[in-house]
């Protein structure tokens, strides 16, 4: 798998649309009681409809999709909580997003595998995903126009932030037969 932005699209849309109670063509959903919204609605144990949790479960679901050399495929696994606490915060400008995109992906996890050294054991890995913040906050000042909202919502956005993901640099330490180590690096697909 890859990185895909229309599986944000999908984990989004369907949840949000359900809020709202009105189909993907903006009519009313026939099945919501007098097309009410529901701002109840639990889109996680965590109680009632946040749209910080949901942009943040959506994007988890896009990035978890990326492949990394040096991690098993579907094994990524990222911290929400950034970028949840930055959207419901009420107060994110481009530049707390963009330090929240990059807390995000730094706080990657995955199954590690042998990497690109033929080493015996993997050490560790790490990425430099916190010095991108400048190029996320560029990147996503440069995704706000005044062009109306259109579907995928956030065309813009992936657009501007996934070169500055895929420049993202994970390096992995390899324990080899030799008595020292060895690293390779690689980027996220």
């Amino acid at each position: 798998m890859a990185l895909n932005q229309a599986t944000f699209n999908s984990n989004f849309d369907a949840t949000f649309l359900d809020v709202l109670a009105v189909d993907k063509d903006g009519e009313t959903n026939k099945f919501k009681p007098n097309g009410e919204p529901d701002v109840t609605l639990t889109i996680t144990a965590g109680g009632p409809f946040s749209y910080g949790q949901l942009f943040a479960d959506s994007y988890h679901a896009y990035a978890a999709q990326g492949v990394v050399i040096g991690l098993a495929p579907g094994s990524l696994s990222f911290t929400k909580s950034f970028l949840k606490n930055v959207m419901d915060g009420g107060g994110a400008n481009a530049a707390t997003f963009a330090t929240a995109l990059a807390q995000f992906w730094n706080s990657a996890s995955g199954t590690q595998v042998l990497a690109c050294t033929g080493g015996v054991t993997l050490a560790g890995y790490s990425n430099n995903a916190l010095s991108k913040v400048g190029a996320f906050q560029s990147a996503i000042t440069a995704s706000i126009d005044s062009s109306a909202i259109t579907d995928p919502i956030y065309l813009n956005f992936f657009v501007a932030t996934e070169p500055v993901v895929k420049s993202i640099i994970w390096t992995f330490n390899e324990v080899t037969a030799a008595p020292s180590p060895t690293s390779c690096t690689g980027t996220i697909s």
